[in-house]
């Protein structure tokens, strides 16, 4: 059993998860400006890891592809500048 959540992070742009072909691919508009990715599997610790870049563009839009999760996973946005 796997979950997958969004945080939403304050002036960030918002995420949109999709599974394709048993892969997870998250996706945001390349054009609300900079903005790393990051995921963290509990909420309680406040550990984030930050997913390395660059995110690829197309058409306007950045998408990373990533593993179907194993367990919960959370994901967000950070201005770089936080």
């Amino acid at each position: 059993f796997w979950m997958v959540g969004i945080v939403a992070t304050p002036g960030a742009p918002v995420l949109e998860v999709l599974m394709d072909g048993g892969q997870l691919v998250v996706q945001w508009p390349a054009a609300e400006g900079d903005f790393v990715l990051q995921r963290a599997t509990d909420l309680a610790t406040g550990r984030w890891q930050t997913i390395p870049g660059p995110y690829p563009e197309s058409d306007g839009i950045h998408q990373v592809v990533l593993p179907r999760p194993t367990d919960h996973e959370m994901y967000r946005l950070l201005s770089p500048a936080d």
